[in-house]
């Protein structure tokens, strides 16, 4: 009975969430002008493995796709949504390519801290990029029902961080990473984002926490009561 409760408590916290394998990311591109519905996925698979899309020779319109590559280290509770890209174009000529990511099957709950962090790690001069994060209920993908955040880069080595909080996030709901890179010469890009949700516990899990761990202290306590009678018996 100890024990059980003692499971309840840490399952009611998050602690033994789900892998991110129970969560699917999308990859798809899709001129800026177009509508959604113009959204091309070319690439999918489980969170916790990943999805990758890109090579040398992969080209969409003028831009080569080196790499655009996501995953998931955390669970479906508590992501930690990741992706890199790494976009190329060697002709002349202004341009501009939108990248989707989106990790759908996540589980909310109670209050959710989700931090925001992106990053431009080299932009060749003329390249510019509008980075966007969105929370969706409903588990849509490409989805962009609430914005998290949003930073516009023109330049090489710069992380910003922004936080939001969400009450209360539903069950499923998705995260969205919208690229949108725009140049006017040859160059590259190469960006980073990172996704990161807290689920802020409610009064009544912090309660069945409370209990486990009572139960957990209180189990601890016999044995040791039980060790020292057999000692002295002894």
């Amino acid at each position: 009975m100890k024990a059980v409760v003692g499971s309840l408590a840490l399952t009611g916290c998050g602690l033994l969430a789900l892998p991110a394998s129970a969560a699917t990311i999308y990859i798809g591109l899709q001129p800026t002008s177009g509508p959604l519905a113009e959204i091309v996925q070319v690439a999918s698979g489980a969170a916790s493995a990943g999805a990758t899309y890109g090579s040398t020779t992969t080209m969409s319109g003028p831009f080569i796709i080196r790499t655009v590559d996501s995953s998931d280290a955390g669970s479906v509770k508590a992501p930690i949504f990741l992706s890199s890209l790494n976009i190329m174009k060697t002709t002349a000529g202004a341009a501009t390519i939108t990248v989707w990511v989106t990790e759908t099957g996540l589980t909310g709950g109670a209050l959710t801290t989700f931090m925001s962090t992106l990053t431009s790690t080299f932009l060749s001069p003329g390249w510019s990029v509008d980075e966007t994060t969105y929370y969706t209920a409903g588990n849509e993908k490409w989805g962009t029902g609430v914005q998290l955040v949003s930073q516009d880069f023109a330049s090489s080595d710069d992380m910003r961080t922004s936080t939001k909080n969400i009450c209360c996030t539903a069950n499923p709901y998705s995260l969205t990473e919208k690229f949108v890179i725009s140049e006017t010469m040859p160059g590259q890009a190469r960006l980073a984002e990172r996704i990161t949700a807290t689920l802020i516990p409610e009064a009544p899990t912090w309660a069945m926490m409370a209990i486990g761990f009572a139960g957990l202290s209180y189990a601890a306590f016999r044995r040791s009561v039980k060790s020292r009678v057999v000692a002295r018996a002894a």
